[in-house]
């Protein structure tokens, strides 16, 4: 189904009432500027959403993203919402929260405590409602009894087909949508890149079928039957929603970014900084790129059990030190997605990880009774003693205190406490037990990729991994170890292979990228751009069957050249022109230092260094004619304006201004609107003098010439060919007698690659 109606209007008639401040206030661990964040970036959602209520029938809708950082608080921005709809007279909304019943359970739990038992009179949170009879006359009579009065009826549901269908068949009633054609509805989708988008569409494209995955179709038709409403999709990794066609029902029409609190630790405080917070899992056999090989627990294994005892106690304040966050503290073993095994197969999986975690706990605690501290703890305190030692704040006891403490505070109760956190553990399914002691280990696959909160999270193990490329947005939700824990972090550590490890590195540049250019642009500007994400070549970037359209990629790299535009030829030698006779430019002669090599003028350049804002008034006015260099100088762009803060200064380059160059111009492929340069550059000679006289070595290379060096700092070089069409040129190419044409060189400091959506061909 493509989308036919939609709004992007501004209500700026949000008000500000009783349940949103009583809920706003009643946040305590927030900052005055962290509530100041919430209530704005609440008031800017809300005035997004279709109005709560018309005096006429009506029938509109609009779909809104919400991008929060990973465990950085949107379930407490969707609260937040909820509480500001109630005083804005919405009567109903419906929270999609989860694929698990723990996970529904966690938000469930949520919403009711921070807003039903401020006052229950307000707000109802009602939890498989739609279970419990026909909803359609409790719906009914809400309705009716609250037209005028205040209340909201919220719904939590589970994100699975058959669930939001009983939701579906009860808002289709007769007298439920005579209100609704005047009342409208707030639906939230949490984790919304996950299984609500269509994972037929890509085959669709391809096959001219109209095939819908199940979720999808029954989102489909919830918000079919709501003739007013506000589709509001939350996520953390939005790749696959910022992608989809965007004439698809669920393709965002606006955005809105959160911002985290102060005390949030994400990607730029595990991945941008030189710390000892990440460890790497080293090889240990074929481990761990397989876990079936194991015979035994890998050392990397018991050594992060053992750092986790010893961070515990810490946080638990033994010897001289404070109690930090109540001596609270949890460590996660996410080694695999495989929750079944078999002896015949050979295979292990999450129960042999709590087994082997099992026995590593209990003999240590036999270590401790006859205080044996040597080997794998021994090493593990030393480590652990020299990094903290450094803060030298920080008071280390001995091991035997630290020891003594694990076996007499801790062991006992965290043998009690090692959980399989899988769709199995029926235990599970009415929330985790997290009251039930002060130290816990979870041991999970699938079911801990998203959504689900490991409270006091101090240690991670993961060595987890894929043999081809990481998809971004998947791993990207792995990271249950970020979010606030600032007043923890030097007690935090997380173990990943060294290739994961750089895949979120690469990842955090990614995200810094998109959430940079959607807080300067709107979601029109980013889908008339093609749809375009920086991407390193390491990662794929999101489950490629919700896509209707191809992937294309640029890297900006090395030399960048922007090919002769044939329609707009003129109006771009002009630009070129302008720069090179500018009298403002204090042109320096750049010559090879043996004469007979400038005779002919053919490597005798002009050079200066100059502001960056030439360069950047050139890319912004340069004109393209054909879809491929559109594409190729939006990515420019779109990279330019990231890194644009950390360039003062670019070089440029009049190359050899006396001696223009002649070359073959030929069409690309079977395109006759996209033309090429063969080649631009000259040289690449090595002298007996030692001199190389090189084009694409002007400046970068200071061995090119003698008459004068100068101090290159890793800028941007801008290059301006002058250039002549040859014979060898194809027939019916016209771009006059000369045209110039820039080359644009990126240093590797200042490079990327950017992925953008074209039609399948």
């Amino acid at each position: 189904m493509t989308k036919t109606i939609f709004i992007n209007e501004i209500n700026n008639n949000v008000i500000e009432g009783e349940s949103f401040n009583r809920f706003i206030n009643s946040q305590k661990e927030l900052s005055d500027s962290e509530k100041e964040n919430l209530r704005t970036s609440s008031i800017n959602i809300l005035k997004k959403c279709v109005n709560s209520d018309f005096d006429n029938n009506t029938i509109k809708s609009n779909t809104g993203l919400v991008i929060g950082k990973i465990q950085s608080g949107k379930t407490m921005s969707f609260t937040s919402v909820l509480s500001l709809a109630r005083d804005n007279n919405y009567k109903i909304a419906i929270v999609i929260s989860g694929r698990s019943n723990l996970l529904l359970k966690q938000t469930t739990e949520r919403l009711k405590k921070d807003l039903e038992d401020l006052d229950e009179s307000l707000i109802s949170v009602n939890p498989r409602v739609y279970d419990k009879g026909d909803l359609s006359k409790i719906l009914y009579r809400r309705l009716k009894r609250n037209k005028n009065k205040n209340k909201l009826y919220i719904i939590p549901v589970l994100k699975h087909q058959g669930h939001l269908r009983k939701i579906k068949k009860y808002l289709t009633d007769f007298h439920v949508q005579n209100y609704l054609k005047t009342s409208s509805v707030l639906i939230f989708d949490d984790e919304a890149d996950q299984a609500s988008l269509n994972t037929y569409a890509r085959s669709n494209s391809k096959k001219d079928q109209q095939n819908e995955s199940a979720i999808f179709s029954s989102i489909k038709e919830l918000r079919e039957s709501l003739p007013n409403h506000t589709y509001l999709q939350y996520t953390a990794t939005p790749q696959a929603n910022l992608l989809i066609d965007t004439m698809s029902l669920l393709s965002p029409d606006w955005h809105v970014l959160l911002e985290p609190g102060s005390k949030y630790t994400g990607g730029n405080e595990f991945f941008e900084v030189e710390d000892l917070i990440v460890r790497h899992i080293p090889r240990e056999g074929s481990f761990p790129d397989t876990l079936d090989d194991l015979t035994k627990p890998p050392k990397s294994l018991r050594t992060s059990i053992y750092e986790f005892l010893i961070l515990s106690a810490f946080m638990s304040g033994v010897g001289k030190n404070e109690k930090i966050n109540k001596g609270r503290a949890s460590m996660l073993i996410h080694p695999t997605w495989r929750v079944n095994e078999s002896i015949e197969k050979g295979t292990k999986g999450i129960k042999t990880f709590k087994d082997w975690t099992l026995s590593i706990l209990e003999s240590f605690n036999k270590d401790i009774e006859n205080e044996d501290f040597t080997g794998i703890f021994d090493e593990s305190y030393n480590k652990l003693k020299f990094e903290f030692e450094k803060d030298k704040q920080v008071y280390f006891p001995d091991i035997e205190k630290i020891g003594d403490f694990i076996g007499d505070e801790i062991i006992l109760d965290l043998l009690d406490s090692v959980r399989e956190v899988t769709g199995s553990q029926s235990e599970l399914k009415e929330g985790f037990p997290w009251t039930s002691s002060k130290y816990h280990i979870l041991i999970g696959g699938q079911l801990l990729d998203r959504g689900f909160t490991v409270e006091n999270l101090i240690v991670t193990y993961m060595p987890r991994d894929t043999k081809g490329k990481n998809q971004a947005d998947t791993i990207e939700q792995r990271c249950r170890f970020y979010g606030y824990r600032k007043n923890y972090l030097k007690f935090c550590r997380v173990y990943l292979t060294k290739g994961m490890k750089q895949d979120y590195i690469d990842y955090n540049q990614h995200e810094n990228e998109i959430l940079n250019y959607l807080t300067k642009f709107t979601l029109t500007d980013f889908f008339i751009n093609n749809q375009r994400l920086q991407l390193p070549s390491s990662l794929s970037v999101t489950n490629k069957s919700r896509l209707n359209k191809n992937l294309k990629r640029t890297k900006i790299s090395g030399h960048f050249r922007i090919e002769p535009q044939i329609k707009f030829i003129n109006s771009n030698n002009n630009i070129l022109f302008e720069i090179i006779n500018n009298n403002q430019i204090d042109w320096i002669d750049y010559k090879p230092r043996i004469e007979q090599y400038r005779e002919s003028g053919n490597n005798s350049h002009k050079i200066a260094k100059v502001g960056s804002d030439l360069f950047f008034d050139l890319i912004r006015n340069f004109k393209t004619d054909n879809q491929l260099d559109t594409a190729s100088l939006g990515s420019i762009k779109r990279h330019i304006d990231y890194i644009k803060d950390s360039i003062d200064n670019i070089w440029l380059v009049n190359i050899a201004p006396n001696y223009p160059r002649k070359r073959a111009i030929k069409f690309r492929g079977n395109s006759q609107d996209h033309i090429r340069v063969n080649e631009i550059f000259t040289g690449g000679h090595k002298t007996k003098e030692g001199i190389i006289y090189k084009d694409s070595d002007i400046i970068i290379n200071q061995n090119w010439s003698a008459t004068k060096k100068v101090e290159y700092k890793n800028e941007i070089i801008l290059q301006i060919h002058r250039i002549y069409p040859n014979d060898k040129s194809d027939q019916g190419i016209d771009l006059g007698e000369k045209f110039y044409l820039p080359n644009i060189y990126f240093p590797p400091e200042m490079s990327s690659e950017y992925i953008y959506t074209t039609d399948f061909s």
